[in-house]
């Protein structure tokens, strides 16, 4: 549903971010179908969760193309706009919040929680500027502390009703008069109707290697082990025992990251492990010179919260930016969750900065939404797959207790792992991709007769019927 000019009119004396919206059916299409038209972009994004009940939640968020990018790293804060970069005063999270009070956009019945809006993570060391907390001897990866696309225009696929529904924001400078808004109106019509080919041009038909996830197991995974690098793990589970037995802290959630080098193409390691994880969020994130994928357990947004979908909240104007500000001091609160550092948190939290030499990088943090109307959800990063500078990186821990077996610990860090980056080989078999090219190099069979080429795009098998994907939010 389009609104009128009218109604935009109507709408304007209250709000300067209105949503703009076309309906249309989506029987032949997928996310991973959408996506793949957007990814060669710097900045795009696939969220995707399950509804437990549903056994598929009802909305996925595809977008690219943002406003402007919003990174800060040690207290270090750039907005990237227009191909500019301006230095910003303010520390990351109160840029965030200043930025995102600018915005008051409406609650729509015609659309899911996130309506646009900013789009990306908080990564784990965030804390230190939170906390008097120092810094890891090493940052190697140089991951953002945070990291956020502003997204104005965007595809939902509703998966319930099986439509896609494209969205573009009309965006009203203060003081906008009639005829402005008219003028504004118009281009933002146009852009709709660009954004619905793009979302629906034709994409070259790809066939699948004959390959059989269900039998391919993480012992098929080859990892070099660096045994200095296993002793050194289990000499700091010591140490941590040591701290219990003083009473320090109870329990320490320990981590350490492995690489392989791969060119396989992140979305082929994403289709792969939405087919293979039952977890209720999957995202996958483009984010200039990184791709993060993964899957998660938990929300950040929605903790102790049943059968929810996601946070919502009444329209009543006046007080969108505090509510947005509030639910962002709120995911702060929780953040980072005590299961992934230990307790008592604070402790725990002193204590992995000196036994984790490296930064933590995205591993422990939050990735999901901030919408324009005040929304958002956002779920933890504990099982995700960062590729970056042709390589894919993994971080796994456990949680050691006193009388935790320091071998037994590393080598459930050590599976974990494993279970990682077996997505990655999987996703170089199944589809054959180009080490090189990270395209296509062979002629490829279809291994499940049954599916049409757009289902396979959810990669289920007879086995997996109830795994398809749905929506974050």
């Amino acid at each position: 549903m389009v609104l009128s000019i009218d109604q935009v009119m109507e709408l304007s004396k209250t709000y300067n971010v209105i949503p703009l919206i076309e309906a249309m059916l989506a029987d032949t299409e997928t996310p991973i179908r959408v996506y793949q038209r957007m990814q060669k972009q710097p900045y795009a994004f696939l969220l995707e969760s399950v509804d437990e009940q549903r056994k598929q939640g009802r909305y996925s968020f595809i977008g690219t193309d943002p406003l402007f990018i919003l990174r800060g790293k040690n207290g270090v804060t750039v907005l990237h706009e227009n191909g500019q970069q301006h230095a910003i005063q303010e520390d990351p999270m109160a840029a965030m919040k200043i930025l995102m009070k600018r915005y008051r956009s409406p609650y729509l019945a015609e659309l899911p929680a996130f309506s646009g809006g900013a789009v990306g993570y908080i990564g784990y060391d965030l804390i230190q500027q939170l906390e008097q907390i120092p810094r890891h001897r090493k940052d190697d990866l140089g991951m953002y502390d945070l990291h956020f696309m502003m997204v104005s225009e965007f595809v939902v696929f509703d998966h319930h009703m099986q439509q896609m529904q494209v969205v573009v924001n009309l965006h009203l400078p203060d003081e906008a008069d009639e005829d402005l808004i008219q003028i504004l109106y118009q281009e933002a019509a146009l852009r709709l109707k660009r954004l619905k080919r793009r979302a629906t041009a034709p994409l070259a038909q790809e066939r699948l290697n004959d390959v059989d996830l269900a039998e391919h197991s993480i012992t098929d995974t080859t990892l070099t082990e660096d045994r200095s690098a296993r002793s050194a793990f289990i000499e700091k589970v010591k140490c941590a025992q040591q701290h219990m037995q003083t009473g320090e802290i109870r329990e320490l959630f320990l981590s350490h990251r492995m690489e392989q080098p791969t060119y396989v193409p992140p979305l082929d390691a994403y289709r792969v492990l939405r087919a293979t994880n039952s977890s209720p969020y999957m995202y996958c994130m483009k984010m200039d010179e990184e791709t993060i994928i993964g899957s998660a357990s938990e929300s950040f947004s929605k903790a102790g919260e049943e059968n929810e979908v996601f946070l919502t909240f009444k329209a009543d104007d006046e007080s969108i930016g505090d509510r947005k500000e509030d639910d962002f001091n709120q995911l702060l609160a929780r953040f980072p969750s005590e299961r992934l550092v230990g307790s008592p948190k604070l402790h725990a939290i002193h204590l992995l900065a000196e036994l984790e030499d490296t930064a933590r990088g995205t591993f422990g943090g939050a990735i999901g939404y901030l919408s324009f109307n005040g929304c958002s959800d956002a779920c933890g990063m504990d099982q995700s797959i960062i590729f970056k500078h042709g390589k894919t990186y993994v971080q796994a821990g456990a949680t050691i207790h006193k009388d935790s077996d320091p071998e037994e610990v590393y080598q459930e860090t050590l599976n974990q792992a494993l279970a990682l980056l077996e997505k990655v080989e999987t996703a170089a078999q199944v589809f054959r991709s180009n080490m090189i090219e990270n395209r296509s190099i062979s002629t490829r069979i279809n291994p499940y007769p049954r599916f049409s080429h757009v289902n396979m795009d959810y990669f289920t098998m007879e086995s997996m019927d109830e795994m398809e994907r749905g929506t974050l939010g």
